[in-house]
């Protein structure tokens, strides 16, 4: 299962990279290996630029020259965008392939290597008018007006937002991009590699009668009970950490360099989330390793009271009831429903619940760490409990 697992990830990882080809207006191909070879190098040389004046004439003035040059675009079209006549990427067929100016112009950015940088630059603005004419101090005040912060807990999110580095920094994302967007992926196969594992911890020693030959030994079942327990959490945390190292090493392998420093706007220009991609990827790497743990001692504790690998079949059924949502008429339920284990690492970064125990608010992963983490005592406490009687 284990193997199965990381070799699904790895293609998960490089699902276009060997396969993908990317085509122009001018009638030229690039395999995907070669593209984020280009855009790694090109866009590595922008990364910890602040985006000041330079930096987007920089950007802005490479992509529009390609494009007038290989006539991907013409003068009247810049002037036509900066009139905000052409607000849509639309299609319109001619008789060589499909294009219109801002197509013309990703395809330049692309082309060049800092299609990263660029369609950054677009989804923060938000305005294709405005991209071709915005200076650096405008850009950071746009950017800072476009975030979005919930109607519910808004003050608790104006706080955090007015936390994001000032001024923004440009970083390349793409090699560390795969960690966020398949948190639930990693989970899901975690949750079922440790079901597989650890169903017949317990179970099996019952089937073969081992315990009754435990049982009768001068210190009895407790100290096989606790080894066994700590085993099981050990075996998780391990295959837990293998598989974020092997993930890590294939999103290294694909995109070369890894910037943690970039901010996770990277990802969404909107989200009102105070974080890098290195700090969401150690929270999502640290709430991964509590699950495991709560996955393991639900799986032991099922082995224990059922006395067969039928834990498995419990633990696949908490799984598909996981991805339904419930209608809760409580906020209070509502919010707690969203953090369950199997699914919560979906869309973490996008949950602005906020918990508040009198003066002390938790966003939604403090809260799901903490609740996890009494959730696996309790259940570690009752598995060895049960155990011992």
């Amino acid at each position: 299962t284990l193997i199965i697992g990381l070799v699904l990830n790895c293609a998960a990882v490089f699902a276009n990279f060997f396969f993908d080809t990317y085509e122009y207006p001018d009638g030229s191909k690039i395999p995907a290996n070669e593209y984020y070879k280009h855009e790694s190098e090109e866009c590595g040389k922008l990364s910890g630029r602040v985006i000041d004046d330079a930096f987007i004439d920089d950007v802005r003035g490479r992509v529009i020259t390609f494009a007038l040059n290989n006539k991907y675009v013409t003068e009247q079209d810049i002037e036509d965008i900066k009139a905000g006549k052409i607000k849509e990427s639309y299609v319109v067929a001619n008789g060589t392939g499909y294009t219109t100016p801002l197509v013309g112009l990703d395809s330049a950015a692309e082309q060049l290597g800092i299609g990263d940088a660029w369609y950054f630059l677009m989804d923060a603005v938000n305005d294709n008018a405005k991209l071709l004419s915005i200076s650096g101090n405008e850009f950071q005040k746009v950017f800072r007006d476009n975030i979005v912060l919930p109607e519910n807990n808004k003050a608790y999110w104006k706080k955090v937002a007015d936390g994001i580095e000032q001024p923004i920094v440009y970083n390349y994302d793409e090699p560390m991009l795969y960690f966020l967007d398949s948190g639930f992926f990693i989970v899901w196969f975690i949750f079922i590699l440790i079901t597989v594992s650890l169903s017949g911890e317990f179970a099996d020693e019952r089937g073969y009668r081992m315990d009754a030959l435990i049982a009768s030994t001068r210190k009895g079942k407790m100290p096989s009970a606790i080894a066994k327990m700590m085993a099981g959490i050990t075996v998780s945390l391990a295959a837990t950490i293998l598989v974020f190292a092997t993930t890590l090493l294939a999103c290294y392998i694909k995109g070369g360099k890894l910037y943690p420093k970039a901010i996770i706007q990277m990802l969404d220009p909107e989200c009102a989330q105070n974080m890098t991609y290195g700090n969401a990827v150690m929270k999502q790497f640290i709430c991964t390793m509590i699950m495991a743990i709560l996955f393991s001692v639900v799986t032991i504790l099922l082995s224990e009271i059922m006395g067969s690998t039928a834990a498995m079949g419990v633990q696949m059924g908490i799984l598909m009831i996981s991805f339904f949502n419930i209608p809760l008429k409580s906020e209070l339920l509502n919010n707690l429903w969203t953090l369950r284990p199997t699914l919560y690492m979906n869309y973490w970064i996008e949950n602005y619940s906020v918990f508040d125990f009198g003066t002390l608010q938790l966003n939604s992963m403090q809260m799901a760490t903490v609740l996890y983490v009494i959730i696996a005592v309790v259940i570690a406490s009752v598995t060895v409990a049960i155990k011992r009687r």
